[in-house]
């Protein structure tokens, strides 16, 4: 199970998402695919990286585990010891409402829950764990 904690901190953020890319290409997914995971992969990591520690740094660690049920795969969870905040409790952003008229905020999770085939959030021994799964198409449809 590969794994890379770093500081939160915006230096380490190619980093970070080079071992995003490295294991969702490992596991089989292509170039369009990885676009996807990408996607939320730097959502989840910025909002780390910019709210999770309004004190000063902290870490943040990125676990990867491929999965094989019900489908091939692969699990990103995305762990850190910052302020608690479940992402998944926030309504989702009106898409519709005119941009002018819409509140900041919410636009990101909401791509996330769109592009992962799941997602969860735990808050455990004063860590936030936000797990976002995604796998690979059926190639025989």
């Amino acid at each position: 199970m590969p794994e890379i904690t770093l500081h939160a901190q915006k230096d380490n953020f190619s980093a970070l998402m080079d071992f995003v890319d490295d294991f969702a290409k490992k596991i089989g997914f292509s170039k369009s695919e990885l676009y996807r995971i990408n996607l939320a992969a730097e959502e989840v990591i910025i909002n780390v990286i910019n709210y999770a520690y309004p004190q000063g740094k902290g870490q943040i660690t990125l676990i990867g585990t491929e999965v094989t049920i019900p489908k091939k795969g692969i699990k990103l969870q995305i762990r850190d010891d910052g302020i608690s905040f479940n992402p998944l409790i926030k309504s989702d952003p009106d898409i519709n409402q005119d941009i002018k008229d819409r509140p900041i905020g919410g636009l990101g999770i909401h791509l996330v829950k769109k592009t992962a085939n799941e997602i969860s959030y735990q808050r455990e021994n004063h860590t936030n764990a936000l797990t976002i799964v995604f796998y690979l198409p059926d190639k025989s449809a």
